[in-house]
């Protein structure tokens, strides 16, 4: 089996890692239905002149997009850290830092 990918092994890790967790149908892919041209494209937003992106905003704005994925799920097997490649105490602490609340009874807060 021979696929050309465009990429190197951690984004190819990701994109399985990405499609796993969206994944309806079990926990079974296959390489035909998961093509680099299948790969869900960023927007990058350009700021106007009297605005700026903030680190902090797009680390917060990335973080709540992977919570969504995982609905909510910090650690563990397809957990939000393991997919942003981080350790979950480590996750905890950025959200607590940009103000993303976590545990039960979590308001959704995107």
């Amino acid at each position: 089996m021979a696929y050309d990918w465009p990429g190197n092994v951690r984004e190819l890790e990701n994109i399985v890692e990405g499609a796993l967790i969206v994944n309806k149908e079990g926990d079974q892919l296959f390489f035909d239905n998961l093509l680099p041209h299948q790969e869900v494209k960023a927007t990058i937003v350009q700021p106007s002149s009297n605005e700026s992106l903030l680190i902090d905003d797009v680390t917060a704005r990335h973080i709540k997009y992977v919570l969504d994925l995982t609905k909510g799920r910090i650690h563990g097997k397809k957990g939000a850290a393991e997919v942003l490649g981080i350790n979950a105490s480590t996750l905890r602490a950025r959200m607590r830092h940009l103000g993303i609340s976590f545990g039960r009874g979590r308001g959704r807060s995107l």
